[in-house]
């Protein structure tokens, strides 16, 4: 492929907050306008504040700034929720312009594209948007996590017990055909079968409505570990690609708590943030996606 200078890659994570006083409208938004309980609110104020502010933001422009050198074109940074929003990344942009979408939830790229599609929607003159694939077991992705595992086993008491976890859902979406599951536990065979090693499967972050909400949780699943007589658990966040407050609080400092509660060494691995094998496979799923278009220079 050639380089084509009307090119965009955009990269679009789930969104943060850059400072408390945005809590209230990020709430809302996730909520769909719907504005959260006080006690949600300061509830979130009491976790932002324990992990000093979410590097989520910064992360994500990391790994767009690797993307970008790999691809010689031009990579932008947008979140589904907050700022940068999609239509302000985009707004330069017109209809002889290309923007591949590349969503940084590889287990939930339909959603994102179709949110990033109603937001490009909002623009008098937009580009054309070309989507990648759900991409969470391109292989360079599932080769970074297996040998993750391997080396994390390598610093657990025995037994341990190995934890994959991606975000829960309200059981509603899958029940209503969202594919999220099915991805997830194929992402977690794939895995588990390049490590040669054996794990199970828990679903973290429940939200806090009355909804029933996917499972086991990460909780039921350590105490499991417990009382099969484990030593410690090594958890294994497949379903984030940066740390956030999912990982810096759930895990961290919740699921930690938790987990010395049962008498278990807790340890867990760190999200792949700019690692090779992630690059690569960001890189791989947005050839994928342009084919036979004409495209970005393969570096080097």
């Amino acid at each position: 492929m050639t380089e084509d200078p009307a090119l965009t890659v955009l990269l679009v994570a789930h969104g943060t907050i850059a400072c408390e006083e945005e809590i209230p409208d990020f709430l809302r938004d996730i909520r769909q306008g719907r504005a959260a309980p006080p006690a949600l609110i300061e509830e979130m104020r009491h976790r932002y504040r324990l992990i000093g502010g979410s590097p989520l933001l910064a992360h994500t422009s990391a790994q767009a700034a690797a993307l970008a050198e790999r691809l010689s074109c031009p990579v932008r940074v947008a979140m589904r929720f907050g700022a940068p929003r999609v239509e302000d990344v985009l707004s330069d942009l017109g209809v002889e312009d290309v923007v591949c979408l590349l969503p940084a939830a590889p287990l939930s790229v339909r959603v994102y594209e179709g949110a990033a599609r109603r937001s490009l929607a909002s623009l008098p003159h937009p580009p054309t948007m070309i989507a990648a694939a759900p991409w969470a077991n391109e292989e360079p992705l599932v080769r970074h996590w297996a040998e993750a595992l391997r080396l994390g086993l390598l610093r657990a008491k025995a037994p341990c017990q190995v934890i994959l976890t991606a975000h829960s859902l309200p059981s509603i979406v899958i029940e209503r055909g969202d594919s999220y599951q099915v991805e997830f536990e194929a992402m977690v065979r794939a895995v588990l079968a390049a490590a040669g090693l054996e794990g199970v499967i828990a679903y973290q972050s429940q939200g806090q409505s009355g909804d029933r909400w996917l499972g086991p949780s990460l909780l039921e699943r350590m105490t499991e570990a417990q009382a099969a007589g484990r030593e410690s658990v090594l958890v294994a966040p497949l379903g984030f690609l940066s740390e956030h407050v999912e990982t810096l609080f759930d895990l961290d400092i919740e699921a930690r708590a938790q987990a010395q509660g049962l008498g278990l060494e807790f340890l867990r691995l760190e999200a792949p943030g700019t690692a090779v094998g992630l690059i690569s496979a960001m890189e791989n799923a947005v050839r994928s996606a342009l084919g036979g278009r004409q495209g970005p220079a393969r570096a080097g």
